[in-house]
């Protein structure tokens, strides 16, 4: 089991009526992140200090609802680096937005 520190930070553009973010599974209610803090620079974020996996990666899964051209991104830092790529969700997908980030 690998365990690292964490941070799921979260910005709306647009319309977004509702949004979600899950870690690891988007089909398993425990795995949605709750209880966002608001950041001064304007997102919105969550930590998790030694957050425990089993597998080589973390998947991050995002979705969205609203007025079409809104949009989710997600930045991932693990260890307090940014990692490459983030999560875009849009309110015309048909899935949960995703993205794997090797630990």
């Amino acid at each position: 089991m690998k365990s690292f520190d964490l941070e799921i930070r979260a910005s709306t553009f647009g319309s977004i009526i509702t949004w979600k973010v899950y870690l690891e599974d988007s089909t398993d209610d425990s795995k949605l992140i709750l209880g966002w803090f608001p950041s001064d620079e304007g997102y919105l974020f969550r930590k998790f200090t030694k957050y425990a996996i089993e597998d080589d990666t973390l998947e991050v899964f995002a979705g969205c609802q609203g007025i079409k051209g809104g949009k989710l991104i997600v930045e991932v830092l693990i260890n307090g680096i940014s990692q490459q790529g983030k999560v875009t969700a849009k309110v015309e997908d048909k899935k949960y937005a995703f993205k794997s980030y090797p630990v």
